[in-house]
């Protein structure tokens, strides 16, 4: 043999892999997923006849089809792998597969060496599973945890940044606005139920009272949570008519005067979901006689003429 060099493929032994994903994505970066914005309604002909003397296309032969417009394909975006850690070089050896070229004979009789040689013939050192140079690929390396997380109540485990095992949260997917809501006179901007940035309102909060707190008790000196509410929510936290209509009765006009339009006309809504249905009439065993009113007396109170949430009384 005439050749110096060392008979070497480099191998996952030879490289140091980094810790750090170093491709510039981060994980879940691009995820998709289709949503009401990336369809619209088209019109579309499903009629089979050909338009002539005999025929003319009217809406009965269109067809209104949900169409996918988006242009894009649900994913859950990037997931790291191999290719996204760098790998560098720290072998001293340079790859070498000995050729007929490092033998004094040129002849197709390879000498009797202990070191396998080559039989497949390739060019690119990555040798077919009968050749005596074969090599198994190299598992990769498995990551150990150092920093030793556990898994929480929810069964997540978080590791720390400097941990092998260390993934960088996704970020949350930002939503857009798809109604078009623009801010109230107070400020706040109300989406309709289908725009991805909907929230539902929250149900007012019923008092509770403590003890020596009652319906009638004063503010001022009580400790109560249910002071802490305010005017509207303590209206709006009323669960019958008759309760409601007391709250409203005992207000001062000072009170009053601190409810906005939008509020009264929460309180209005109200007041005419908890009004109870009007009694049954009263009807004769005649068969002639005509229904009457009935004569059962109920106690109810004309919300439309309590101010500030109807025309004032006049006379």
């Amino acid at each position: 043999m005439v050749c110096e060099k060392t008979e070497h493929t480099h191998t996952d032994a030879c490289y140091i892999v980094s810790d750090v994903p170093t491709c510039g994505l981060e994980a879940g970066e691009g995820a998709h997923a289709h949503d009401d914005s990336c369809y619209e309604e088209q019109t579309v002909l499903t009629c089979t006849l050909s338009e002539d003397e005999t025929h003319t296309h009217g809406d009965g032969c269109y067809t209104a089809e949900r169409v996918l417009v988006c242009g894009q394909e649900e994913s859950e975006g990037h997931q790291h792998d191999d290719s996204c850690y760098s790998k560098e070089l720290t072998c001293t050896l340079e790859e070498h597969q000995h050729s007929d070229a490092c033998y004094l004979s040129q002849s197709n009789e390879q000498p009797d060496l202990a070191e396998p040689i080559c039989t497949c013939g390739t060019e690119d050192g990555v040798h077919t599973e009968g050749c005596p140079l074969y090599q198994t690929p190299a598992q990769p390396e498995e990551k150990e945890c150092t920093c030793g997380a556990v898994a929480g109540e929810d069964g997540t485990i978080v590791h720390a940044e400097d941990c092998p095992l260390y993934q960088a949260p996704a970020q949350p997917e930002e939503k857009e606005c798809t109604c078009s809501a623009v801010a109230g006179e107070d400020g706040t901007i109300v989406h309709a139920e289908d725009c991805p940035l909907y929230v539902a309102p929250t149900a007012p909060e019923t008092p509770v009272h403590i003890e020596g707190c009652s319906d009638d008790c004063t503010v001022e000196g009580c400790s109560c949570p249910c002071h802490k509410l305010s005017l509207f929510d303590r209206l709006m936290a009323c669960e019958t008519y008759e309760e409601l209509m007391e709250m409203i009765e005992s207000l001062t006009e000072e009170e009053i005067g601190e409810l906005t339009e939008d509020q009264v006309a929460q309180i209005d809504e109200k007041a005419l979901a908890l009004e109870p249905a009007p009694l049954p009439e009263v009807i004769s065993d005649e068969p002639d006689d005509e229904p009457v009113d009935s004569e059962i007396i109920y106690p109810t109170v004309n919300f439309d003429h309590v101010a500030p949430f109807g025309a004032p009384v006049v006379g």
